[in-house]
């Protein structure tokens, strides 16, 4: 056993972390399991101990996501395959060497060998040095040309002076230029690991980067807007979007290093199946690999102190196939036990395992999310897309004079003082004091003049905006200042902020820590205002437990929390129905995006729904029965009569048989 683990870790297992902490306890943990078996080798007198492998050399320290090379760049002369030969032979002595010195010896010459390596890279700097090369030659011509004729006129003479301060200008400020550059180099790339060389165990006699069989891995879940400087470096990757997790890059990383056929493994957030911000990396996933297994566990939480909603998912490296059916497991149900996972992942079917063997199709899913049903689900979806024929629109269409009809709430991110603002600010405000968004004693006791209450709007929150309808006694209030109102007017002369002293004296005090695009005195995202104000859709984007529409018909100005549709091309109200309906909400659950059991309804899912638009008849006698809805609501009364009217009539609008409608209400197995 002994024998079988040291040929394991020694020959077949590699590692790589940027933290060296993890690298070390790595390196413990295997030398451990490997002294759990370790015995003597003369049993009588217990004289020797078996000796353990240097494994260290198979567990290294960098940053897997920044490499100069590329693994299929074919960097080796025949002279470095010579020089590529004992680098291999070196690192197979290194993990049998038991004399300190000579291993020593071994590791110096391994790492002066991969330095040699290194420097086969192409000169980042090559351009600038080439630019400061030829105009320093203008400048030696220039000086040489004119070193002994001072029979010039003065004018001549300041024509040439003028060019020589040019010039070396020029060059002061591309070596500049060049510096900065190469710092910013020298910080990406300080750390970058070279797969391309660092493990000649998956290289083939001629130094190509052949790959690895299997790649496991739990990556790190990073968002760029919380770390913005843990993308510097990977920003041209044909994986990189906005608004994506730093994991989609480990994965596409880890798709690149496999063999053809071989398999990467990864647990991870399992939302990238319809994110907008994985539309790359899922394409990526499409196109290159075929999906082997999903087992996503819901709302069961894998990781004890976290709360992230996970998803084994198994990859093989193979773009031949077009067409093929997988293995998809979920969990389904909020109170979720081990028990669950265990029965999920031993293929049980219970009332909380979904087991499916869904198809794929790569020309069809290219740029689509992915969603997962039965056959009976996708008959009635596909009932449900043939009835879709009203769109909303994400953007603003001149030629028809229609105005974008679905857009995000504010973004503030300086709304209220937070824990880390008010450390910035010596705690001379207090944690909760309004910045962007002030409460309704901070706005009274400001006394703001007339002319500055015109741009601070009433603000909403999910406490007074429920199902169907609103409260319109908002508790807050926003200063909606718009990027231009700290420039000058170009007619005037004036700036606009002058005609607010208490808004400016109140900003002002929070400079320091006010992050937005329009510092000190504008929002983040505005938005246009037309979004809120009169009638209107508030959308909330995370549910918990069904999908909430707000129909509202006065001024609501929200956070990026909502999003808002808005549109005179149809009724709101019965929008507000349908959206609002049980049939809706089965297809958001279905083809939306969801986190565990918590709707997720982002723009993509909002853009997809199947809306129909009936005749105005059909469209004002379910609006009617809105208008009751929420009349019963507001007056704290029972609406469930009337919400179930609404669900039957727009089951009959799409046509949906009893059978279709129990599958709805979950009256029928799936």
């Amino acid at each position: 056993m002994f024998h079988e683990k040291e040929t394991l870790i020694e020959n077949c297992l590699f590692g790589v972390d940027i933290n060296p902490n993890s690298v070390n306890i790595c390196r413990l943990r295997l030398w451990i399991e490997i002294l759990k078996n370790s015995y003597y080798t003369s049993e009588s007198n217990y004289s020797e101990l078996e000796t353990l492998p240097n494994i260290d050399i198979n567990i290294k320290q960098g940053n897997s996501l920044i490499s100069r090379f590329d693994v299929k760049q074919d960097i080796f002369t025949h002279a470095d395959k010579q020089t590529l030969d004992i680098y291999k032979l070196n690192v197979a002595l290194y993990k049998k060497e038991q004399d300190k010195n000579k291993r020593r010896e071994l590791k110096d010459s391994i790492e002066k060998t991969k330095g040699r390596f290194r420097g086969i890279a192409v000169d980042p700097l090559k351009k600038e040095r080439e630019k400061i090369d030829k105009l320093t030659e203008k400048l030696h011509k220039l000086n040489t040309d004119n070193l002994f004729d001072g029979n010039r006129s003065r004018k001549e003479q300041e024509k040439i002076e003028k060019k020589r301060n040019e010039l070396v200008e020029k060059i002061n400020k591309l070596t500049e230029q060049k510096s900065k550059k190469a710092e910013e180099y020298r910080k990406i790339y300080s750390n970058s690991f070279e797969w391309r060389f660092e493990f000649p165990e998956v290289l083939d006699e001629n130094g190509n980067f052949v790959g690895f069989d299997v790649l496991i891995g739990n990556p790190p879940y990073i968002k760029e807007y919380e770390n913005r400087q843990a993308f510097n470096g990977l920003r041209n990757k044909e994986c990189y979007q906005g608004k994506m997790d730093i994991w989609y890059l480990f994965a596409d990383s880890g798709l690149k290093l496999l063999k053809s056929d071989y398999y990467l493994c990864f647990i991870a957030t399992n939302n990238w199946v319809t994110n907008a911000g994985a539309s790359n990396f899922r394409d990526i996933v499409i196109r290159t690999s075929k999906i082997e297994n999903l087992t996503d566990f819901g709302a069961y939480m894998v990781f004890e102190h976290a709360s992230i909603q996970t998803m084994i998912m198994f990859f093989k490296n193979n773009s031949q196939e077009d067409n093929y059916s997988f293995d998809y497991r979920c969990l389904q149900g909020e109170k979720l036990i081990h028990k669950n996972v265990l029965n999920l992942l031993m293929g049980i079917e219970t009332e909380n395992s979904v087991l499916l063997s869904p198809t794929i199709n790569k020309e069809i899913l290219n740029g689509k999310p992915l969603t997962f049903n039965t056959d009976e689900n996708i008959e009635l979806l596909n009932k449900l897309e043939a009835k879709h024929n009203f769109f909303i629109r994400k953007k603003a269409n001149k030629k028809l004079k229609i105005k974008s009809e679905l857009g995000q709430g504010i973004v503030a991110p300086q709304d209220f003082v937070n824990k880390a603002s008010a450390e910035t600010l010596d705690y001379k405000v207090k944690i909760g004091a309004g910045i962007f968004v002030l409460s309704q004693d901070e706005f009274e006791r400001h006394k703001f003049s007339k002319k500055e209450k015109e741009i601070i709007k009433p603000y909403f929150t999910t406490d007074q905006l429920q199902k169907y309808c609103g409260v319109n006694e908002n508790k807050y209030w926003i200063i909606y200042t718009k990027s231009n109102i700290n420039k000058k007017d170009k007619k005037t002369k004036k700036i606009p902020l002058d005609n607010y002293p208490k808004i400016k004296k109140h900003l002002d005090k929070f400079k320091s820590v006010i992050t937005s695009d329009f510092k000190p005195y504008g929002l983040h995202r505005a938005r246009e205002q037309y979004f809120f104000e009169s009638e209107k859709i508030m959308v909330l984007r995370k549910c918990p437990k069904e999908p909430i529409f707000t129909y509202t018909d006065f001024d609501c100005f929200v956070s990026q929390t909502f999003f808002v549709i808005k549109s005179d091309r149809i009724n709101l109200k019965y929008l507000s129905g349908l959206l609002n309906s049980k049939l809706i909400a089965f297809w958001l659950r279905r083809k939306g995006k969801m986190q565990g059991n918590s709707y997720q309804l982002d723009k993509e899912p909002l853009l997809e729904i199947p809306i129909y638009k009936p005749i105005d008849n059909e469209a004002n006698k379910i609006a009617a029965l809105v208008d009751k809805v929420i009349s019963q609501k507001q007056h704290g009364k029972d609406s469930s009569t009337n919400e179930k009217k609404i669900d039957d009539a727009i089951y009959k609008l799409y046509g949906l048989t009893k059978e279709e409608i129990e599958i709805v209400e979950g009256k029928s197995t799936e």
